[in-house]
């Protein structure tokens, strides 16, 4: 299942709907990036990961490659048919579809045209008939050689060419079951090198990487009560992440009053990570937070280089700010 916040802003049908998927990241310019949704931010803790890769709609993915950071635990055994994630997918209509992602059988696929050979493990994107794309295998494996100093798994995948009569993806989320995060206090980066389709073939020397960091452990509080003189909601928290300077963090702020978060602006942490919003209400509303904030990366590998670095989306808890009649006399 898609995770807390993250769930109710991916609910989104339309290109509008998407910024609010993605977050308010700031950008000048409609960019590539990966979006991280952790289930949990504890160490050690295992919990559901989603990934979200968006791309503007002139580019189309042929294929995909992610890291994921040394430190991380991936359970790499499961017997083909077991369900290990959940995919969901929009097109450039801002149309959702979603499907299952399903383990299979390794030596099934070791003709496969993407990655040849045996691989440790193998899930099958879209295994049913609820997703308007071709069933898409992910190669898995540990990393060995020089690819270890770019994580400790790898996963690839081939996407068909929308050349094909298949869908064309623009917004690709990935809810990956049976991780861990991992024992050690530090920044964790995830990396994914997109390659894209120019004239319906493959352009490697178009790939380019995008990047999210997730701070481990991390917390962001969020506090409210209602100001009856200024008939106002008064709010305010702090990021917490010993391993991240959480000052000058944006941070997003959602409100709902009919079970549907909507985004109310954004602000920037002070020294600390703390940070404070006044909102004015007139009817009990819920409040609740995420950080929203991205940079821009260097040093990559890719011949396109790094396009973005997102910070992961760490969600503070839903708070109900109550606003009371006053008793008629």
């Amino acid at each position: 299942m898609l995770s807390g916040i993250a769930a109710l802003l991916l609910a989104g049908t339309s290109d509008a709907g998407h910024a609010a998927a993605v977050g308010s990241r700031h950008a000048a310019a409609d960019q590539a990036s990966l979006d991280l949704y952790p289930a949990s931010t504890k160490l050690s803790r295992a919990a559901d990961t989603e990934a979200d890769v968006y791309v503007p709609a002139g580019t189309e993915i042929a294929k995909l490659v992610m890291f994921l950071p040394a430190g991380y635990g991936l359970d790499l055994t499961k017997p083909p048919g077991t369900k290990v994630g959940a995919v969901f997918a929009w097109d450039l209509a801002g149309f959702p579809t979603l499907g299952d992602v399903v383990s299979a059988d390794p030596a099934a696929y070791t003709t496969n045209s993407c990655v040849p050979g045996l691989h440790q493990a193998v899930w099958i994107l879209g295994s049913d008939d609820s997703i308007r794309f071709p069933a898409t295998p992910v190669f898995v494996d540990q990393t060995t050689g020089a690819d270890t100093e770019l994580g400790a798994y790898k996963a690839q995948a081939c996407l068909p060419s929308s050349s094909t009569g298949s869908m064309q993806i623009r917004l690709l989320a990935l809810d990956l079951k049976f991780l861990t995060n991992p024992a050690a206090t530090g920044v964790y980066t995830w990396r994914l090198f997109v390659t894209p389709y120019a004239g319906g073939v493959p352009n490697d020397g178009g790939t380019f990487e995008i990047r999210s960091t997730l701070p481990l452990p991390s917390q962001l509080t969020l506090y409210g009560h209602y100001d009856r003189r200024h008939k106002r909601a008064l709010l305010d928290g702090r990021l917490i992440a010993p391993a991240y300077d959480t000052g000058g963090v944006y941070l997003d702020l959602y409100m709902s009053r009919g079970g549907r978060l909507r985004y109310s602006g954004s602000v920037r942490t002070h020294a600390q990570g703390r940070y404070s919003f006044r909102r004015r209400i007139t009817k009990t509303t819920q409040f609740a937070m995420t950080t929203a904030t991205w940079d821009d990366c260097t040093g990559s590998p890719a011949p396109g280089g790094c396009i973005s670095d997102t910070l992961a989306t760490i969600q503070s808890r839903t708070v109900k700010v109550v606003v009371r009649k006053r008793a008629k006399h």
